[in-house]
């Protein structure tokens, strides 16, 4: 049996107990126990609402995974040229196309250049006359053609400015105009601005002219700037009369097939 005193113990320690759980939960809303049970679903529901969008996004990366095509390829090219004087020189290409949906077509056709004035000081070791002008104009025809492909003749409208920079650097801002008259397409025109930097290294008797290049594409159809290039390489010249360019290039195509293209190319340059 408790004694009075036993029960006014016990109460006090349970008014002490009362009274430090009322001073702990001070100020913290009252929470009924429906909205208890809601509350610890929360986190739950919070997961599996996380997992749905992961889900969702992995999807929609794959599909524009597929949506999208790349190809690795490699693009040989021989060029000649024949200089009839000093202003005026004569072009002829042969090369695997470069272009577009043509990448399996052979593109072959001339061109005539013409020479501004000439630099005092040529900066860049190469038997390219057109690097040692302030300005060159070109006018050319292009064959594009293959097998399984739709054939194109074009015609190429060319301005290429040579700037000197600093540092040995030179740079080249070549402008062209391609009118196209491509089969079961009818007449379309194109816009394309390619600058380039480069400069001559010489180690011994090594003789070498790395570059850098990027070229931007403006279609009238569908009026947009669809196609950019980024090219690197190098220039080495054999003698006078020879020059090899190895070079890599990536591709970016909007609205055609494929859209990334990762090239190996490899030009022959023979000066007669």
């Amino acid at each position: 049996m408790l004694t009075s005193l036993d029960k006014a113990r016990a109460f006090c320690i349970w008014r002490s107990r009362l009274r430090r759980s009322v001073l702990l939960n001070k100020g913290a809303p009252l929470v009924s126990p429906e909205k208890t049970r809601i509350a610890q679903r929360q986190p739950r529901s919070t997961k599996l609402s996380g997992r749905i969008l992961v889900v969702a996004a992995n999807l929609a990366l794959s599909v524009v995974a597929v949506a999208q095509t790349s190809s690795n390829q490699i693009w040989p090219e021989v060029d000649s040229y024949y200089s009839l004087n000093a202003r005026y020189r004569l072009k002829f290409a042969v090369s695997r196309s470069i272009d577009g949906s043509n990448y399996n077509s052979i593109a072959i056709g001339p061109t005539l250049n013409i020479f501004a004035k000439r630099f005092v000081r040529p900066r860049l070791t190469t038997p390219n006359a057109a690097k040692d002008h302030l300005l060159t104009f070109g006018v050319g025809y292009l064959y594009l053609g293959g097998i399984d492909q739709v054939s194109e003749n074009r015609i190429q409208l060319d301005a290429t400015p040579q700037i000197p920079l600093p540092w040995s650097l030179q740079a080249s801002d070549r402008n062209r105009v391609d009118l196209r008259s491509v089969e079961g397409s009818g007449f379309s025109w194109r816009y394309r601005n390619c600058v380039t930097v480069q400069r001559t290294f010489k180690i011994q008797h090594l003789v070498f002219s790395p570059y850098a290049q990027a070229e931007f594409y403006y279609s009238r159809n569908p009026r947009s700037w669809n196609k950019t290039t980024l090219q690197t390489g190098v220039d080495i010249p054999l003698g006078k009369r020879f020059d090899f360019e190895p070079y890599y290039e990536h591709d970016n195509n909007v609205g055609s097939s494929p859209n990334h293209v990762n090239a190996l190319g490899l030009t022959l340059s023979i000066y007669f």
